[in-house]
């Protein structure tokens, strides 16, 4: 196998709804990724958004689509100017581009991620949001680390996972039990989304597949 080819392992995953079996396993070149057939990438992304399908359909389908995420080119974007809580920027559908807030929070998004053409921002919640929604952490057992932050317009759908970056204060102890969830309307409570965490940068990196409000946790 050459060098610019990765292994993309495709575990078997049925679908709902009478959606047919995907794909068992595969190999896909690097700089192919971007031309996942637009038939299998909508069954992948049905899967991961069903309320029907297992969580561990669901995060087969996480994983095989992140992964086509990470072999994609990451063209270096203009960063639009922010300010500590809010920043947006107009990004084409067919270019992509980021959006970074003056305190180092930001989304990636790749070429042809949104659907349509997209004012995206980074914002901070109302504060009757950001009370409710901490009362539901609290009531999970979790202890906030940041500051909320909205990644909107929320509810917004993505072909593929975009990239979300959030900062964390200084003074964290043992930085690497810091988790990153975002705030799932329809069931209204925090789902936990895998994450790399920065130490040094004090940032914690995330993929979604929609636009949503986010906060970095630790479990109390």
């Amino acid at each position: 196998m050459s060098s610019s080819a990765h292994r993309v392992r495709c575990p078997t995953l049925a679908a709902h709804a009478g959606v047919v079996v995907l794909f068992a396993a595969c190999w896909t070149p690097a700089a192919a990724a971007p031309s996942l057939p637009q038939k299998m990438h909508d069954e992948l992304y049905s899967v991961y958004n069903s309320s029907g399908a297992s969580m561990v359909e669901r995060l087969h389908a996480w994983s095989i689509l992140s992964r086509i995420e990470t072999a994609l080119a990451r063209p270096d974007f203009e960063t639009t100017p922010a300010n500590p809580s809010f920043a947006s920027a107009f990004v084409a559908a067919a270019a992509g581009g980021r959006v970074v807030r003056s305190d180092g929070t930001a989304i990636f998004i790749s070429p042809y991620v949104l659907a349509a053409d997209t004012t995206v921002a980074i914002s901070t919640p109302s504060a009757d949001a950001d009370s409710a929604r901490l009362a539901a952490a609290e009531a999970a057992g979790l202890a906030p680390v940041s500051d909320e932050v909205v990644f909107g317009p929320v509810g917004t759908k993505l072909r593929r996972c975009a990239e979300l970056t959030l900062k964390y204060p200084q003074g964290q102890s043992n930085a690497y039990q810091l988790r990153v969830y975002c705030w799932q309307a329809p069931a209204n409570q925090w789902v936990r989304l895998p994450a790399q965490i920065d130490a040094a940068g004090q940032t914690a990196t995330t993929s979604a597949f929609s636009l949503m409000p986010c906060r970095i946790f630790r479990k109390r």
